[in-house]
């Protein structure tokens, strides 16, 4: 399953680097004293420190959000670049070319945009902790469910994350949650690293921050642990730690 974790930050201090005054992304007047700021550089006063972030991309939410449960919010900027059934199978063919370049091979699957009310039943959770994507396996058919409010680039994110547990299933690779998720982290990780090669983002740069900084003990640190085998010994040194826990 995918989450998404963002984090607010308060600082106190009244310009940029430039020298120039702050303007709150809210109400765009000047800001004086504390203010919050999120990744992609919107600064807001402290008369709105409520101010929700995207539950799909982290930045901070316009008066056009919209509220799909109470805790949960999607921007305007992801509503514009909302992912659609059109874009699917480009989506999966340029994961794909990335994924083979590193000898990987996928079995066939099925993939399907859910609502928030389909996605609370088909995770089995609730409306405070559904999760942006979730893979499943019968015998050996496959399938992939994404929130369909997901941006095109979140959309890439998640996939790129539930289409490596279907990978470790069909090669028989049983390892613990920790270095499952780790390992299909470390994928999504390579695969937006390639996107800001080619196609470069503010949301695809950002996705890679956060990666680089979960400290989710399954999720961000199963991350680092293949990170830090991929840095010493490059892929094959990841192949052959994923080939110790083959099961047959």
């Amino acid at each position: 399953m995918r989450w998404l974790i963002v984090v607010r930050i308060i600082v106190v201090n009244m310009a940029n680097e430039s020298g120039k005054s702050l303007v709150c992304f809210i109400c765009g007047q000047e800001i004086v004293g504390e203010y919050y700021y999120d990744q992609y550089g919107n600064n807001i006063c402290n008369r709105h420190s409520n101010v929700p972030l995207c539950f799909c991309c982290g930045r901070f939410c316009d008066s056009n959000a919209l509220v799909i449960s109470p805790e949960r919010h999607i921007c305007s900027n992801c509503q514009e670049r909302q992912i659609e059934m059109k874009y699917v199978r480009l989506i999966v063919t340029y994961i794909y070319y990335i994924y083979e370049q590193k000898g990987l091979r996928f079995p066939k699957y099925d993939v399907t945009l859910l609502t928030v009310s389909e996605m609370i039943i088909q995770s089995n959770r609730n409306e405070y902790t559904y999760p942006l994507g979730l893979a499943e396996r019968r015998g050996e058919n496959y399938h992939v469910y994404v929130l369909g409010l997901l941006s095109r680039i979140g959309f890439v994110n998640t996939l790129a994350h539930e289409i490596m547990h279907i990978w470790q299933w069909h090669k028989k690779v049983k390892m613990p949650l920790q270095l499952s998720e780790g390992l299909s982290e470390f994928g999504s990780y390579f695969v937006m690293k390639s996107m800001m090669n080619d196609m470069p983002t503010e949301e695809a740069r950002v996705s890679i921050s956060n990666i680089l900084n979960n400290r989710d003990e399954i999720y961000g640190d199963g991350f680092r642990y293949w990170k830090g085998i991929y840095d010493q010994g490059g892929w094959k040194a990841v192949v052959n730690v994923i080939d110790s826990y083959k099961n047959g």
